[in-house]
């Protein structure tokens, strides 16, 4: 460290946060660097002989880190402040409005800050404060969502990352997602995120069509899927599920998405309307296909969700057909 850095621990009662800094340079550093360590009388951070710094109370501190082979004991010497402080807020770098396909699964980062809005150099330990709670059940009484608490990755810890967990998908519909944790005089402070599964996109032929919360008719991946299509003659697809449309007890509760289709030709040019007309029926969702030219092309079916004003992200998924028209 350099001089005037310090280190920011938090305190959070019954938890005893750890650091351990990096030692480096000085005139003794071309043998082999032993470092004394100290710390001064007021005991808000403690070291041992090992230089791990250990918060003890609310308060400042200072370690010292002393070179031993120092030939003027004390010349080769470096202060480190240390302040230990509850934590006041949660850093909002991440969306906490979520949308994710159904049975899949998602990361939830939970990092705290100090009172002047700052990153903890290390705060791993208050995972063991946390408390997650996921409200939000389906029609039967079934949760919604599976939660594993998991261990905060190094290189996510060394960004100020304090907790995680992971959240599964497990029927369609939106809950919500608190982690709570003790800071001062009985108070909490508390993240909360809020999560839609939504059902996986489908294309599906009008006479194949399924109920919600079914599988997909046809799997357009599988060798011969093609929408084979003679000229002039109309061809009904209806689109289901996607982001922006999640399930609430057995019904489609539609939020904020756009559904784009599209056709392309084999070289990847846009021939809506000129090679294979399309008609819309938005409302529904269904769209009717009609080829005017011969040729192999490929319908590119979009859905995005649009952000909603609590700040989740916007989902972006897609489908492609391969369809072949001729006489």
């Amino acid at each position: 460290a350099d001089a005037g850095n310090v280190v920011r621990l938090p305190w959070v009662p019954d938890i005893a946060q750890t650091f351990s800094p990096n030692v480096s340079g000085g005139c003794d550093s071309g043998n082999s660097l032993r470092v004394l360590w100290k710390h001064s009388e007021i005991t808000s951070a403690t070291v041992n002989g090992q230089g791990v710094v250990t918060a003890r109370s609310l308060g400042r501190g200072v370690v010292y880190a002393l070179a031993s082979n120092d030939l003027y004991y004390g010349h080769n010497t470096m202060e480190l402040p240390v302040v230990v402080s509850y934590p006041t807020s949660v850093a909002k770098d991440q969306s906490f409005a979520l949308e994710i396909p159904l049975h899949s699964e998602a990361s939830l980062l939970l990092s705290y800050l100090t009172p002047e809005g700052k990153r903890f150099h290390n705060c791993s330990e208050l995972q063991r404060a946390v408390t997650w709670t996921v409200t939000g059940v389906g029609a039967q009484g079934d949760p919604l969502l599976g939660l594993t608490t998991v261990a905060v990755p190094d290189d996510l810890q060394l960004k100020g990352v304090c907790a995680a967990a992971v959240v599964k998908a497990l029927r369609g519909g939106s809950a919500r997602v608190d982690a709570s944790i003790p800071t001062s005089s009985g108070h909490h402070l508390v993240a909360s995120w809020t999560l839609a599964a939504y059902l996986p996109l489908c294309v599906e032929p009008m006479d194949l069509v399924r109920e919600l919360g079914k599988a997909c008719a046809v799997d357009w991946e599988e060798e011969g899927a093609d929408i084979l299509l003679p000229l002039g003659q109309a061809y009904l697809v209806q689109l289901r599920g996607g982001p922006g449309q999640a399930v609430e007890a057995g019904a489609t509760v539609t939020k904020s998405s756009a559904d784009k289709v599209t056709v392309r030709s084999g070289e990847g040019k846009d021939v809506t309307n000129s090679d294979v007309r399309v008609i819309v029926d938005a409302k529904h969702r269904i769209y009717q296909l009609i080829c005017m030219q011969m040729g192999n092309y490929t319908l590119l079916v979009e859905v995005t969700s649009t952000p909603a004003s609590g700040g989740s992200q916007r989902v972006h998924t897609e489908t492609r057909v391969r369809l072949s028209c001729d006489l």
